[in-house]
């Protein structure tokens, strides 16, 4: 049945490659030529760079309007309501935040991290995006299947991450720290907008990492979350530390995917597979957010474990709902966003990206065909 399904599915895993993989190509490509910029001008170099991420965001959401078609249902805490109230002259910006925060959120499929992305194309923040990740990641391909395909684009993604600058840890805080003090410090002394992506649960949700929780938990005679995995709090907490002279708030997301029941395995139900292979993808992503001074998070360690772990415990209630009533509390403070391009030129920016890259292509192949060879 399943081989079945994948040679059904086989035209739009065929049509997804080519739209995914030749545009991510196109922005990879772009960087690299870019790195002549690098030793001439920095500060052109590190703006392409921006401009980069943000038509990658923009393929991001290209990809989930056409392959994994959805919307947004947002909620908000009366503090965070300000979320709604566009005050900028751009008429498309549908959602607004500060230019730096630190963002959290609770982590179910992989899928996550691109939805978070969307949310910044729609707070037009899209280029402001550093995400934590594990290095891991480096050798995994991405959807969980071995074949060309998939490390072709985990190959391209990841390439592209690293120009982005975002952060890969190995999970060993004795190594890790002064990498991400470096990183940190770097980001802490920028003017540029920052979007700081933590998953404090550090992994998603399995039975696994279920029983792990629930293990530790026992052993510490502490809360034990049914809907989400305990928190660890070292990574986030070194974060705050780093960024609270820069970052005026912590933004608190809580995901929920419709479709999904409370005994479910969320990543099981929503590979990265099944939403763009296979036409299996949640038609509503629910997300409650709510903010919190720096001001008011704890800057001790033993304090700040118990913040995160009430602010989690906070948010098991939160999913206890959405899976008892399909959505979360009801709020006047809500907003539906359909994930979709404001404007199909936007997409439009990589293809014409294409140009010059074909240009320097040609003369750097004219150049080794008769000067080298």
């Amino acid at each position: 049945m399943a081989f079945i399904d994948e040679f059904k599915s086989a035209p739009r895993t065929a049509a997804f490659v080519v739209f995914f993989l030749g545009q991510a190509a196109i922005i990879n490509f772009s960087q690299i030529v870019a790195l002549i910029l690098k030793p001439i001008n920095n500060g052109s170099f590190e703006r392409f760079i921006n401009y980069s991420q943000r038509l990658f965001g923009v393929l991001l959401v290209a990809i989930t309007e056409l392959f994994a078609p959805s919307s947004f249902v947002i909620t908000a805490d009366p503090e965070a309501a300000d979320i709604f109230n566009n005050t900028s002259k751009d008429s498309l910006k549908q959602l607004s935040f500060p230019d730096r925060i630190i963002l959290i959120a609770n982590h179910q499929i992989y899928a996550d991290w691109i939805y978070l992305w969307c949310i910044a194309y729609f707070a037009k923040a899209h280029d402001a995006m550093k995400i934590i990740l594990k290095d891991s990641l480096k050798h995994v391909p991405i959807f969980g299947w071995v074949n060309i395909y998939s490390m072709l684009y985990f190959a391209r993604l990841l390439q592209g991450m690293q120009f982005f600058d975002f952060i890969f840890l190995r999970r060993n805080w004795s190594s890790d720290q002064v990498h991400l003090a470096q990183h940190l410090n770097r980001l802490s002394s920028s003017a540029n907008p920052l979007w700081l992506i933590l998953f404090p649960e550090g992994t998603v949700v399995s039975d696994c990492t279920r029983q792990k929780s629930a293990k530790f938990a026992a052993k510490h005679d502490i809360y034990n979350p049914k809907n989400v995995l305990l928190p660890r709090s070292t990574g986030m907490h070194f974060c705050c530390s780093q960024l609270r002279k820069s970052v005026d708030y912590v933004y608190d997301l809580t995901v929920g995917y419709e479709g999904l029941k409370q005994d479910q395995i969320p990543q099981i139900e929503y590979t990265l597979k099944s939403m763009y292979f296979l036409n299996k993808y949640p038609r509503q992503v629910h997300v409650h957010v709510r903010r919190f001074e720096m001001s008011d998070v704890p800057t001790d360690d033993n304090e700040f474990t118990s913040w995160i772990r009430a602010r989690w415990q906070e948010k098991d209630e939160l999913m206890e709902h959405f899976y008892q009533n399909g959505r979360f509390p009801v709020s006047e403070h809500r907003k539906v966003i359909d994930i979709k391009m404001n404007h199909f030129s936007d997409l439009g920016q990589i293809w014409l990206l294409s140009i010059p890259l074909i240009a320097v292509s040609c003369t750097i192949w004219y150049f080794i065909r008769n000067f080298v060879f």
